[in-house]
């Protein structure tokens, strides 16, 4: 039983072991398999790596093989002969041309075999053999690469819709530049030349640049904008150089415009030579012009248009027929073409019901077309302001208020302008240009309004509630003016202010601004010579006061409205508006307080700062106080600055006439002027010490033989 057992298990053990075999010989398969998969992606890696290196290899073969070649061609370009650089005067024949060589002369040579003779026009280049002096090579046209930037690629999508009030002028530039490009048949049938040049002038902003652009869109040509400045060169000859390229192209890209702006500044009158002012080689360019005008064809179609606004002083040979057929003025436009024009620039803006545009042109009479354009613009940006998507008349009336420059504030509403009876509870948003402007158009119906106002004057522009006029004039002439007159304030928030009805006055007068720190006698030196009283005590208010000075001279009669701040100064300073439009101004300060003479220089800056210049004095307060402080070797700013120093007393009326009469001769242009009926003043209350006052003067002189300080902190001390 035991045998029997032990054969029955001999198979299985067999089998078993069957098994296993194979087990092995799978696993065994199983490695190799991985063992070449991993060897054939290491060879594919392998051969992509060679492939690169290959095309690499080849790319940088090709790349040596170009440079050979090019090398190549270069050695043979340089082992070839020379070749003479020309150009052709005229075409001969069929095989024959003139050249001229420079500077060798002319030549008629031969062309050879492989130039096309058609492509072969007068002002070619082309190279000569050097040998037997044959045409054998037609070169590009050289121009400089400042006069190619000055050809317009992109045509202006400016047209003759967006132009308005100019009619006559469209119908003239259509007559000279649309019709003989378009039509030249019509000139040849009647046998007239067709013009060359046309002149556009007029005042700035008038129209002439946008015309010229609305040209170049419709006539469907090469357009070459050009401005008269980027002709005038450094070095000789380089301004005429480019004039004759300007045109070399424009006979190439034919038809074309030439429109040459600002043309006086290349095309102004001739002076007589030597005079030394560096004009020469503008002259040579306008010469070049000249030639180039007389040179070129009309039947070329080539047009040149010119723009200036200074036809006065353009040369005489310029603006002779033949160089310049036409000339087309552009004036300001009338009160109809200035609708138009509002209407043009207003058909995109998004504008309330009932805007009345002939309105608003009636008010800008002299305007420009840009101004009117501008308009728009400012009418658009209140509306912003105010948050609004659309624009309104009060916002057309407030930028023309801006663009004209009229004396009305730019941002008030003028829904808000009301007026209140005197003595009743006053409007806080209601200012001092806003009751200017209802004033103004209450006295044109002969009314006399007095409003109230809470509101400081110096926050706003005085300028926009005074009419004064420059004196800095050419002439130096007085012109009569009208004012505001303010009222005497009745307490500290508040200001009364009226205008009175009446007519202009017959004598000059004068917007006179008195400055400097609180308590330096600025208000006794105006009131104590108009009342012939002495006040020893000074209330400051908020507000302006205005006080009409008289005085008498050999040439008549004038007045100064004498500014003062009122004691403004203590509040915090002064706002620009009390310094707009001022004619002359007195500088103030205290002889007995250094603190005072320190601060001048801060005053007078400001006063250069708006007011720029006008005639300045400045003078120094008190002189007959014995305490004096700021002696007269340590006044030093006077000399700095060139103004004209007075000593004064203010309560004395010590050398009251002399501020005065200095600021009456500069302001007439006459040094001889003088008074010829003192003011009525008060008799002197105070003597001044004649000893001390000639001690005084000399040290003055002493001073100005002086060499001046250093400009720092301690020459005012």
């Amino acid at each position: 039983m035991a045998a029997v057992g032990v054969e029955s298990m001999r198979p299985e053990s067999a089998m078993e072991e069957t098994c296993n075999v194979k087990i092995a010989a799978a696993k065994q398969g199983e490695g190799l398999k991985q063992y070449y998969l991993q060897h054939i992606h290491e060879l594919q890696r392998q051969l992509r790596q060679k492939t690169n290196n290959l095309n690499r290899l080849e790319a940088q073969r090709n790349e040596l093989n170009s440079r050979v070649r090019m090398l190549r061609e270069e050695l043979q370009l340089l082992q070839e002969p020379g070749s003479y650089v020309g150009e052709v005067v005229k075409v001969m024949g069929k095989n024959k041309v003139l050249v001229k060589v420079h500077p060798e002369g002319k030549y008629v040579v031969d062309i050879d075999k492989s130039i096309d003779i058609t492509k072969i026009t007068p002002s070619t280049r082309v190279a000569l053999r050097n040998d037997s002096y044959v045409l054998h090579l037609v070169l590009p046209s050289k121009v400089d690469p400042l006069v190619n930037l000055m050809k317009v690629e992109k045509v202006p999508d400016s047209t003759y819709d967006m132009i308005g009030g100019l009619d006559q002028q469209i119908k003239e530039i259509k007559e000279v530049i649309e019709l003989p490009i378009k039509h030249p048949e019509l000139f040849e049938s009647l046998g007239i030349a067709q013009p060359k040049g046309v002149l556009l002038y007029g005042p700035p902003g008038t129209g002439k640049t946008l015309l010229a652009r609305a040209v170049a869109h419709h006539t469907d040509c090469t357009f070459i904008r050009v401005s008269g400045s980027e002709l005038v060169q450094k070095y000789i000859g380089e301004g005429s150089r480019m004039v004759r390229e300007l045109f070399v192209m424009a006979r190439s890209h034919a038809p074309s415009i030439i429109f040459m702006d600002e043309i006086d500044s290349i095309g102004s009158a001739r002076m007589e030579s030597g005079s030394g002012n560096g004009d020469s080689e503008v002259q040579r360019t306008m010469l070049e012009l000249l030639n180039q005008l007389d040179g070129f064809e009309a039947s070329n179609k080539i047009k040149v248009l010119m723009a200036t606004n200074r036809i006065d002083i353009l040369d005489k040979a310029l603006l002779r027929p033949g160089r310049i057929d036409r000339k087309i003025e552009f004036p300001n436009p009338n009160e109809d073409s200035r609708c138009d024009i509002l209407k043009i620039h207003s058909r995109k803006m998004n504008l309330m019901r009932g805007i009345d545009l002939k309105k608003i042109a009636e008010k800008m009479n002299g305007a420009s077309g840009a101004e009117l354009k501008a308009v728009c613009t400012e009418a658009g940006m209140f509306a912003l302001r105010e948050r609004r998507v659309h624009v309104t008349q009060e916002d057309f009336e407030m930028a023309v208020a801006k663009v004209m420059k009229k004396d009305t504030e730019k941002n008030m509403s003028l829904r808000k302008l009301w007026k209140r009876p005197r003595g009743t509870k006053a409007e806080k948003d209601l200012t001092v240009e806003k009751a200017a402007l209802k004033l103004r158009s209450d006295q044109k119906e002969g009314n006399l309004t007095v409003v109230r106002i809470a509101s400081d004057v110096s926050e706003n522009p005085c300028k926009k509630i005074s009419s004064f006029k420059n004196p800095q004039s050419p002439s130096r002439r007085f012109s009569p003016s009208q004012n505001i007159y303010h009222l005497p304030a009745r307490s500290r928030d508040s200001q009364n202010m009226a205008l009175p009805n009446q007519q202009t006055v017959d004598y000059p007068s004068f917007k006179l601004v008195i400055v400097g720190d609180g308590g330096t006698g600025k208000t006794t030196f105006v009131k104590r010579h108009l009342t012939g009283e002495f006040e020893k005590k000074y209330e400051p208010t908020i507000g302006v006061e205005v006080h009409p000075l008289d005085f008498f001279t050999n040439c008549g009669k004038i007045r100064f409205y004498c500014w003062d701040t009122a004691g403004q100064e203590k509040f915090g300073g002064l706002r620009d508006g009390y310094y707009i439009h001022g004619q002359c101004a007195v500088i103030m300060f205290d002889v007995t307080a250094r603190l005072t003479y320190k601060n001048v220089p801060t005053w007078h800056r400001d006063l250069c700062r708006v007011c720029e210049n006008i005639p300045i004095v400045l003078c120094g307060n008190k002189v007959d106080v014995k305490n004096r402080q700021v002696k007269a070797k340590q006044v030093t700013f006077h000399r700095k600055k060139n103004l004209q120093y007075y000593e004064i007393s203010a309560k004395s009326n010590y050398n009251f006439e002399k501020p005065f009469l200095y600021l009456a001769r500069k302001l007439a242009g006459d040094p001889n002027l003088h008074f010829v009926e003192s003011p009525a003043l008060a008799p002197p209350e105070v003597h001044i010490d004649v000893a001390e006052q000639q001690k005084n003067e000399a040290d003055l002189i002493a001073a100005a033989a002086q060499p001046l300080p250093d400009d720092d902190d301690d020459a005012f001390e």
